[in-house]
């Protein structure tokens, strides 16, 4: 289980975990970069679960909830058991989210940034992603909301620890970020 999850692709971006195949290019290079969705497939189900939970800083019982399945039918997929085709395209569609936010278990998300609302009339993005059929868009703004809040905390520690004055910026004012396109080999693939 401890596969190195970095190593998802033979084409790293430096700032995605999964990568598409080249938008334009020859098709030689094509076929040697495997699509996401591709990518995706290739991993076992333990390794997806690793970096969803690793992305989202989710725990078991997070993952199996996010799932709408039991812990201990989660914990026998991750064992070696079979999932549903249905929970396959679940988990597939995460993953898909979590790549066009730029998300990987390298640079997961504040774990209270998931489990709080990021604004005071939103749910959280833990209660989006257990949503029967979670709305894609408003889990990709909420994820590449969390994400930028993650950097923009991680900046702030670097400088302190660093001993440079913290920029004064209100709180909850994070510039936006528009998300990576849509990933076509997705687009087929429903809750």
């Amino acid at each position: 289980m401890e596969r190195d999850l970095h190593l998802l692709s033979m084409e790293k971006s430096p700032r995605h975990g999964l990568s598409a195949a080249p938008a334009q290019g020859s098709v030689e290079k094509a076929a040697l970069v495997p699509t996401l969705y591709e990518q995706a497939l290739t991993l076992t189900f333990s390794e997806q679960v690793a970096l969803l939970s690793g992305a989202l800083s989710f725990n078991r019982s997070q993952v199996a909830e996010v799932l709408q399945v039991s812990r201990p039918t989660l914990y026998a997929w991750i064992a070696g058991a079979e999932p549903s085709p249905q929970k396959t395209r679940r988990m597939l569609t995460l993953l898909g989210l979590i790549s066009r936010a730029g998300l990987g278990a390298d640079r997961p998300l504040l774990p209270r940034l998931v489990r709080h609302p990021l604004s005071d009339h939103g749910p959280s993005l833990l209660e989006l992603l257990k949503q029967d059929a979670p709305p894609e868009g408003a889990c990709l703004r909420t994820l590449v909301q969390a994400r930028e809040m993650t950097a923009l905390v991680a900046g702030r520690a670097r400088m302190k620890k660093e001993g440079k004055p913290l920029p004064s910026q209100p709180p909850g004012k994070v510039a936006p970020v528009e998300p990576r396109r849509t990933t076509p080999e997705f687009d087929h693939v429903l809750l």
